[in-house]
Parts: C-alpha cells; sequence; structure tokens
C-alpha cells in the first residue's frame, strides 16, 4: 500500500505543478494518481487488478474504497474520458480548471485512503 500512496503523492505533485501550464499532463498525472490511491486500497485488502479490459469500472467500484470515491465519481468519470481524449486523441482538451478541479478531488481522496 506505500508504495502505491507513493506513486499518487508523486503524481499529484506533478498535476499540481502543471494545472495552471500543461493542463492535459497535469490531468494525466491526476488521473494516474487516482488509480494509485484505489489500487493502494485494494492492495491493503490483499486484492490486485490486472490491466484487462473491464479493470478501470471494476476498480472504482469497488465497495471497499473510501465514500469519497463514489461521492466523487462523476468527477472520476469524466478525469477518465478527458484524459484518453488528451492522451491518445486531441491536445489542448483540458481546462485548467477541469484539471485544478481533478487535482483537488485527488488530494482529498488522498488524506480518505491515508486515514484508513
Amino acid at each position: 500500500m506505500k508504495a502505491k500512496l507513493r506513486l499518487a503523492e508523486r503524481n499529484l505533485e506533478r498535476a499540481r505543478s502543471h494545472a495552471e501550464t500543461d493542463p492535459d499532463l497535469a490531468l494525466v498525472a491526476a488521473e494516474s494518481a487516482l488509480v494509485n490511491l484505489a489500487d493502494a486500497v485494494l492492495a491493503a485488502e490483499g486484492l490486485r487488478l490486472r490491466g484487462k479490459t473491464g479493470s478501470h469500472e471494476a476498480r472504482f467500484s469497488y465497495p471497499g474504497l473510501p465514500r469519497g470515491f463514489r461521492e466523487h465519481s462523476a468527477v472520476i468519470t469524466a478525469a477518465r474520458k478527458s484524459r484518453n481524449t488528451a492522451l491518445y486523441e486531441t491536445a489542448g482538451t483540458v481546462s485548467t480548471s477541469f484539471a485544478i478541479e481533478v487535482t483537488k478531488v485527488v488530494s482529498a481522496l488522498l488524506e480518505q485512503v491515508r486515514g484508513r
């Protein structure tokens, strides 16, 4: 779990540092941190997902995640879609405000995961 938390912290810092100058990169880093956080919870419970089709949905629908994952599910879903667009389809599609919003969600979820 600690290794996944360190990855999440690193990716969150990357997201924060790029939010104003490169929102696409910030969003990719923030969404990676979301995955790291969910994986940290799964690892703490002895579970691990492989990168197979459907793993993203399985990861974020796991009932043992802190409540913030459910409360922010719309933002998490939108972040994943925007990440895919920014990474694989069209550059410059992520707004600074959305990158900052996702980064704030990651920060709140990091505190919830640490508090488990």
